[in-house]
C-alpha cells in the first residue's frame, strides 16, 4: 500500500484503477449536459397518469398540464414497477433501501474509496466529507430510517477506520 493511501485505515488492498464520485455532482452534471444538448427538465412536476393508444403512450398527464411526447423513458427506479402495471407491462423491480451516514472528514481519513466486502459496505471520501454506506433492506417503498441499521454500519466502519467515528455526529440518509 502507498503511504498516502494507508493514512486513516488499518489495512486493505489498493486497486489503482478503481474510481468514485460525488453522486450529487454527477447527477447535476448529467442534468446540465442534457439541457446543454437541448433537453428540457421539468422540476416539481408529478406524473399523474399515462394515456395510451394501442401500445404507444400518447399523453403524459402531470400536475402542470399534459405532454404529448414522441418518446417516453420510464426511469422511476423503485416506482417503475407500479407505473408499468398501469401500462399492463410486467416489470419485476423490487424496491431495496440503502443507508448512509455522511460525516465531516476526520483528521485521519482514507484518501480513496474503500469497499468492505465482508461487511457489504463502502467508505467514500468526498472533499471535506466522508460517507459510509451499506445494508440492504427489502421492506417495500418506505423511507423510514431504522436506527439499528445506521448504528450497525457506523460500528462496522469504526472497526476498519483509524478515526473513531462512533463519537462523531453525521447526516443520516436512506433511499430506494
Amino acid at each position: 500500500m502507498e503511504p498516502s493511501i494507508r493514512e486513516g485505515i488499518h489495512g486493505g488492498i489498493f486497486y489503482r484503477d478503481e474510481a468514485h464520485l460525488n453522486p450529487w455532482k454527477f447527477v447535476t452534471g448529467l442534468a446540465q449536459r442534457f439541457q446543454q444538448q437541448g433537453g428540457d427538465i421539468q422540476t416539481g412536476t408529478e406524473v399523474l397518469g399515462l394515456e395510451t393508444s394501442g401500445k404507444r403512450i400518447v399523453t403524459v398527464r402531470t400536475n402542470r398540464g399534459d405532454y404529448r411526447p414522441e418518446q417516453v423513458v420510464l426511469a422511476a427506479g423503485s416506482w417503475s414497477s407500479a407505473i408499468a402495471q398501469n401500462l399492463r407491462v410486467d416489470l419485476p423491480v423490487q424496491p431495496a433501501k440503502g443507508y448512509s451516514v455522511t460525516f465531516d472528514k476526520p483528521a485521519k481519513c482514507p484518501t480513496v474509496p474503500l469497499m468492505l466486502a465482508e461487511a457489504k459496505m463502502g467508505i467514500t471520501p468526498m472533499g471535506q466529507l466522508m460517507r459510509i454506506a451499506g445494508t440492504l433492506e427489502l421492506s417495500g417503498i418506505n423511507l423510514r430510517i431504522d436506527p439499528r441499521r445506521l448504528a450497525a454500519i457506523v460500528r462496522t466502519a469504526d472497526d476498519y477506520l483509524v478515526a473513531d467515528i462512533s463519537s462523531m455526529s453525521g447526516e443520516s440518509w436512506c433511499g430506494m
